[in-house]
């Protein structure tokens, strides 16, 4: 079974390349991003680097709609996972988001979908019942920063939405458009469409995730996973005095904080 690491980002790293070849094993590690102003520099410490631009994937030329929904930047990427998966040659793809940092013992598990605390924004739920009621059972919040997607189960899935004269993308678009109300999450979506159509048993996890590793001054990567099983900095996102404090509290204690 072919298994890669995709690293999804704009901003990536060179603290997350480092720690995911240290845990990928014998599987590929793949970064996915825009642009590679590095590019010489990481494949002389990693020559088996494989770095990818997304408009090679998924040109937004192809899909004109997507600039016409609300978000269409948050979209794109979100779209772009799906057609990683879909389009490279791997039967499992973990998916991570850039700058985020999770626990190996989860890495390529692909009989467990795990969860966090946080409610699930009705959104979310909005959108999933549109494109089939049946996927719309799980309260769970899968937005986790990653997923272990299956290339089998994820072109069963949008085999089931795409048709002869609409795309999955374009279909996933008009929706978007017309009920701007909905939000679109890949995790979601296919975390929910594998729980109902599962053949075997899949579990369900709680995890820890802290997604304001930016608001701390020094964080030990290695001794933060003993605490969580995801760590991300969010550094496009507000901070503040206030905002600092409580991330330093929940840190401390190991309370979820995203």
């Amino acid at each position: 079974m072919k298994k890669a690491i995709v690293i999804v980002s704009k901003d990536y790293s060179t603290e997350s390349i480092e720690y995911y070849h240290k845990i990928k094993d014998k599987n590929d590690l793949i970064i996915v991003s825009p642009t590679f102003k590095d590019s010489k520099k990481i494949h002389s410490k990693y020559p088996k680097i494989k770095l990818i631009e997304d408009e090679i994937i998924l040109s937004k030329n192809d899909y004109p709609l997507i600039n016409k929904t609300s978000r269409p930047n948050w979209y794109y990427q979100q779209f772009l996972k799906y057609k990683i998966v879909t389009s490279l040659d791997y039967d499992l793809v973990h998916i991570v988001d850039g700058d985020s940092f999770i626990d190996k013992k989860i890495l390529f598990v692909e009989d467990t979908l795990y969860y966090t605390n946080k409610n699930i924004e009705i959104n979310y739920r909005y959108f999933i019942n549109e494109i089939n009621p049946k996927y719309n059972i799980q309260k769970r919040n899968f937005i986790t920063n990653q997923i272990c997607f299956s290339k089998k189960k994820l072109n069963l899935l949008l085999n089931s939405i795409s048709n002869v004269e609409k795309s999955w993308i374009d279909s996933f678009c008009q929706i978007l458009i017309e009920n701007p109300e909905y939000w679109f999450s890949e995790y979601q979506l296919y975390a929910n469409f594998i729980i109902e159509n599962s053949i075997k048993n899949i579990k369900v996890k709680e995890i820890k995730v802290f997604r304001r590793l930016d608001l701390l001054k020094i964080v030990d990567i290695n001794k933060g996973l003993k605490k969580y099983s995801l760590l991300a900095f969010e550094n496009s996102h507000n901070g503040g005095f206030l905002r600092i404090l409580r991330a330093r509290f929940f840190y401390f204690f190991g309370i979820n904080l995203g």
